[in-house]
């Protein structure tokens, strides 16, 4: 039987007698195996396209199948002769006729527990299933743990379950790690592993990477589905890498580098093919410094390798420690960067991560946080430069998250064009940025002037207009929306979860008040909001122009009622307000609002149709 391929149901059938023989599985292992490969209730997995995302199973009998349920197996009883299933059973079986509500109080939490643990004594002395295990002599070189009981907070593992109590795994078989090497060579033996995937688990055992069988197992299933999608993957791979070659994002002997079928058998993820690429670079982190300062100068010199003109100067790497409560643990550090191209200066800030305020002694260094807001003062540059590309950030994320953990990150620069060539939920390991250049430098500037133009920021004096240019050269922008947001009193925007639950609709009043221009001046606010979680209504009212407009508010827990809003327009409009406010904001629940008269929206409707969602 060569593993990559599949089994027909005798030679599957044939296989689950074979692991009888080999004392692996029981008879009853053996039976269920079998009502399985009968019923056809195999399935697994395959790999994600890597063009469309579409996913598939495969449901022919395989040898991968075999070695998942052998898995499962193993599992099983390795939760039976452990006691974990009986202590669980003690746990439930004390619970019964118990108040629940008593069990919260911690001295009644405590004494449930002591029985338990008195019983759970008491049958563990006699208990078969950690004797079975006993019995079993070492036949590995190194010394194994003896495994012991532990409880599942959530329930056991999906497949385990369903097997509780039942005994697949044969006596003389060890399940916590005494007989990894006998089993591999026998599973070799059997047929449904290959002599090369023999050698390496053999190796890995010798490593100690593997506690239990169980764990074995897993490696197995996974390395055997691996050699029979191989074809099917690698065919894909090589038409993907070729598109990425017809899109000029790999050259052309790196591709026949990649294409090369002499090469080990080998799948590439998306994020290992970014280091084939032309304008791209992986950064191996413990290459780098610890001190954030120089290894950010450090991956920028690199970068500018291939990035036409960014010949950035005065750079800088500012480590920011936040402000924490008294009694957190952990404070948030942030890194702020900041380089200067020609004349004109470009801010970026991220999140370098969290850390303890006091330190253990003899703690390990750290490897230097990067997150991908490293690329967003570079886009900004090329956005000035009307520059088709942006630079995009990668993660390999079987190492890490976008911020935290990371071993190594990877950065490409590519067009609107190649990034569509990279398939499809790219986000999953590139940032994805805006490709519009109407949000450069040059064209903020020319909105900026229009919106002066029409008295859109005639409320704020100079010190707010400053802090809002401020905003937008440290910030992403990406819409007309984003430049709005940047400068204060100008949009309300909220979600109507509100997180202020003490006084939502006043502190939202006064904020639509200051957003005006002067037109809306709500005073004596009242907002009966924390004082009515367990009432059905919030009163809610404001005097305007001498008149005192008034709400019962539906009390619905921590969202907020709308009809807030149908108040304000009310009131806005009996007195004869020249404008109210239009809905320019859409993100989910949350939601943005803009006062405009009626010329300023007339011309915005004309020139800016996109501020206004449908």
């Amino acid at each position: 039987m060569i593993p990559a391929q599949d089994l027909s149901k005798e030679d599957a059938l044939s296989v689950a007698d074979k692991l009888v023989e080999k004392e692996i599985l029981t008879e009853q292992g053996a039976s269920m195996l079998k009502k399985k490969i009968d019923e056809k209730k195999f399935r697994r997995s395959k790999r994600e396209s890597w063009i469309d995302g579409s996913t598939f199973e495969k449901t022919e009998l395989a040898p991968s199948h075999i070695l998942m349920y052998l898995s499962t197996a193993f599992s099983s009883d390795f939760y039976y002769r452990t006691g974990t299933y009986e202590v669980e059973k003690v746990y439930q079986e004390l619970l019964e006729g118990r108040d629940m509500e008593s069990l919260l109080k911690a001295e009644e939490w405590e004494k449930y527990n002591e029985e338990v643990m008195k019983e759970v004594e008491k049958r563990m002395k006699k208990f078969e299933g950690i004797k079975i295990e006993k019995r079993i002599k070492n036949e590995e070189t190194f010394k194994v743990v003896e495994a012991r009981s532990f409880i599942f907070i959530r329930g056991f593992p999906k497949g385990v379950s369903e097997l509780s109590g039942m005994k697949f795994i044969a006596n003389s078989r060890s399940v916590g790690g005494k007989t990894l090497s006998r089993t591999a060579k026998d599973l070799n033996g059997i047929g449904l592993i290959d002599s090369t995937t023999l050698t390496d688990a053999l190796q890995k055992i010798n490593s100690q990477s593997f506690k239990t069988e169980a764990k074995l197992l897993e490696y197995l299933e996974e390395k055997a589905a691996f050699l029979e999608d191989y074809e099917e993957n690698k065919l894909e791979e090589q038409n993907f890498i070729k598109g990425l070659h017809q899109q000029k994002i790999l050259s052309d002997g790196k591709l026949k580098e990649l294409l090369d079928s002499s090469l080990e058998k080998k799948l590439y993820n998306k994020f290992e093919l970014i280091g084939f690429c032309e304008k791209a670079k992986i950064f191996e982190l413990d290459q780098y410094p610890e001190e954030p300062g120089l290894a950010f100068q450090k991956f920028f010199i690199e970068i500018r390798k291939f990035i036409p003109g960014f010949n950035f100067t005065a750079f800088e790497a500012k480590v920011i420690d936040m402000p924490s409560l008294p009694e957190d643990e952990k404070f948030e550090k942030r890194i702020q960067i900041s380089f200067r191209v020609s004349d004109q200066r470009y801010f970026s800030e991220g999140q370098l991560g969290y850390f303890p305020k006091k330190p253990k002694k003899n703690q390990k260094s750290q490897k230097v946080n990067v997150p991908e807001q490293i690329v967003f003062g570079i886009n900004k540059f090329l956005s000035d430069q009307n520059s088709p590309y942006r630079l995009h950030f990668a993660i390999d994320k079987f190492s890490g998250d976008w911020t935290f953990d990371m071993d190594r990150f990877g950065v490409i620069l590519l067009s609107k064009e190649q990034l569509e060539a990279w398939g499809h939920n790219n986000e999953r390991f590139l940032s994805i940025p805006n490709f519009d250049n109407r949000f450069n430098r040059h064209g903020i500037q020319k909105i900026l002037s229009r919106y002066k133009e029409i008295g859109l920021f005639e409320h704020l004096n100079e010190e707010e207009y400053q802090q809002g240019l401020h905003q937008l050269s440290t910030s992403t922008v990406e819409s007309l929306q984003d430049i709005l947001l940047a400068f204060p009193k100008t949009i309300v925007y909220f979600d109507w979860e509100a997180d202020n639950l003490k006084n939502p609709y006043e502190a939202l009043t006064k904020e639509f008040g200051a957003a005006s221009r002067g037109t809306f001046t709500p005073s004596n606010i009242q907002d009966d909001f924390d004082e009515s979680w367990e009432k059905e209504s919030v009163n809610y009212s404001f005097e305007y122009n001498g008149k005192v407009y008034k709400e019962n508010l539906v009390m619905q827990s921590d969202w907020l009622d709308s009809s807030f809003m149908k108040l304000i327009n009310k009131a806005m409009k009996e007195q004869k307000i020249e404008g109210k406010f239009y809905y320019c904001l859409e993100n989910g629940q949350e939601n943005g609002f803009i006062f405009l008269n009626s010329s300023q929206f007339k011309i915005l409707s004309k020139e800016q149709a996109e501020l206004f969602p449908d």
